[in-house]
């Protein structure tokens, strides 16, 4: 079970912005995600899903938020963003099957 995410994993992760918001969202999305950042909150979610991924590598998105207790979404979107940081691996079997996240 996962046992948090501590302040030594939160110093460990840049703090990268990325767009988390699309050109084309609604303004609504764009302040949420400034929000996120200034709160230090993406940084938390970042932290969570990665303390996730090492703890049940090779997961799918969904595996991952269920064994964590945690939204999927929230899950899902981090992720791209932690591959962005070459904390995680994205693997995908190119034959269909499921995507899984593996750390690096």
């Amino acid at each position: 079970m996962s046992q948090g995410v501590t302040s030594d994993m939160l110093e460990e992760l840049p703090l990268f912005r990325f767009a988390n918001a699309r050109a084309n969202d609604a303004l609504s999305s764009h302040k949420a995600v400034d929000k996120l950042e200034k709160s230090k909150g993406m940084l938390y979610q970042r932290g969570l899903v990665l303390r996730l991924v090492k703890e049940w590598p090779g997961k799918t998105s969904l595996q991952l938020a269920q064994l964590g207790n945690q939204d999927r979404h929230l899950i899902a979107r981090r992720l791209p963003d932690l591959a962005k940081l070459n904390l995680v691996e994205r693997r995908d079997p190119g034959d269909g099957g499921q995507i899984t996240w593996w750390p690096k």
